[in-house]
């Protein structure tokens, strides 16, 4: 479920590198707009384990892009958060390389 890609050096000299994560599609909103209004309290929770977990392990994380079109998953990178089966795309992430 959780794939990484090639690798890009940044104007900076930083070395990231691509990955690809299964995530609700709801959360798309809040994910590149930083937009979640339609969230619920449950939907919050989870959203924010999502984001605390990839400042820890990531620090320095920005998304790119995502799949256009949604699918029905039942095990995706959102269930550790409480997330149940629902809509998933795959959304892509530039994070720092994993020396």
């Amino acid at each position: 479920m959780l794939r990484r890609h090639h690798t890009t050096q940044t104007q900076e000299g930083r070395t990231m590198e691509q990955l690809e994560m299964y995530l609700p599609s709801h959360w798309l909103t809040a994910i590149f707009n930083d937009d979640k209004s339609g969230f619920t309290d449950e939907d919050q929770e989870q959203y924010n384990a999502f984001i605390k977990d990839m400042n820890s392990q990531h620090c320095d994380w920005h998304e790119l892009d995502c799949t256009d079109e949604p699918h029905f998953m039942t095990y995706h990178n959102a269930r550790q958060y409480g997330v149940l089966a629902c809509n998933v795309v795959a959304v892509t992430f530039a994070v720092p390389e994993q020396g």
